[in-house]
């Protein structure tokens, strides 16, 4: 039972993020009414750089359940940004041009998962070398690792809320008049 335990961890933690994603996702239209805000805003990615900092306080005796409420938070942006993502991407091109707005979506998307995975990766790894004991060492990289990841995400949002701009469409908005032909008599 013992060697099945990482995988059984792993399985369990996949299925909470599901859960919880799912329930984010159905909640947050809600959320948005009573508040009277708008899903339409990229600035929930901010939501995602609070959440990593409060993961980041990860100490050697923390308990695993100090993770949560940064979890909980990152669940939210992360729910609030995916789909915004898209539909503002969508939303900057002509409608016959959707398909490769979609594209260059995804394709960052997975630039930034790579790039991620590597620089992230750096950190912690950079973070563990030559420490003589694992438990402090593994909890101050995840917690630099977090903290870069955090800085990283609220400069993003200032970006986003300072760059940004909302717009209509381009395949809804009304297309100019066309000049209508002169009139020889």
């Amino acid at each position: 039972m013992r060697k099945w335990s990482p995988l059984i961890a792993v399985s369990v933690g996949t299925f909470m993020l599901l859960v919880d994603v799912t329930i984010v996702t159905v909640a947050l239209p809600a959320i948005a009414t009573e508040l009277k805000t708008s899903l339409g805003g990229l600035q929930w990615v901010l939501l995602i750089g609070a959440g990593d900092l409060l993961q980041s306080r990860l100490t050697a005796t923390s308990p695993a359940t100090a993770l949560i409420p940064g979890l909980i938070v990152v669940g939210l942006g992360v729910a609030a940004v995916l789909p915004t993502l898209a539909s503002a991407a969508l939303s900057s091109v002509p409608h016959e041009r959707s398909g490769m707005a979609g594209g260059a979506v995804n394709t960052f998307r997975q630039l930034g998962f790579a790039l991620g995975v590597a620089v992230f990766g750096a950190i912690f790894t950079g973070r563990l070398a030559g420490r003589a004991d694992a438990r402090a060492a593994a909890a101050d990289a995840v917690g630099h690792t977090l903290l870069a990841a955090g800085i990283l995400a609220l400069a993003a949002g200032v970006l986003v809320l300072l760059l940004v701009r909302a717009t209509t469409p381009q395949w809804a908005a009304p297309s100019p008049a066309a000049d209508p032909e002169p009139v020889t008599t």
